[in-house]
């Protein structure tokens, strides 16, 4: 398993999509750290025509929340990466087991 940076621990949020990329990979974890109360990390897929809410292994909405801050999702897929302002400097990583 390897860890790949997606957002760097900051308090800012970041609103601006970053992208990233599991199409190399059958299922990946997006992790969070350091998320507290209301605060998000938000995991749109690309999708034909532009982006989509994406979706866990088991279908439910794949946004992380502190109570949740680890989420699998399909691979084969680009996926956008955004999150809220937080209290503490709050990381977001794509972690892969293989590639196809």
């Amino acid at each position: 398993m390897s860890n790949i940076p997606i957002i760097a621990a900051t308090t800012a949020a970041v609103a601006t999509a970053v992208e990233a990329n599991a199409s190399s990979y059958p299922v990946v974890a997006f992790a969070a750290s350091g998320l507290a109360g209301a605060e998000t990390v938000t995991i749109k897929v690309s999708v034909a025509g532009g982006l989509a809410q994406a979706v866990n292994t088991e279908g439910a909405s794949a946004n992380l929340t502190a109570a949740l801050p680890m989420q699998y999702l399909p691979g084969g897929a680009r996926y956008a990466i955004t999150k809220s302002a937080t209290v503490a400097a709050s990381g977001v990583d794509m972690i892969v087991a293989r590639h196809y």
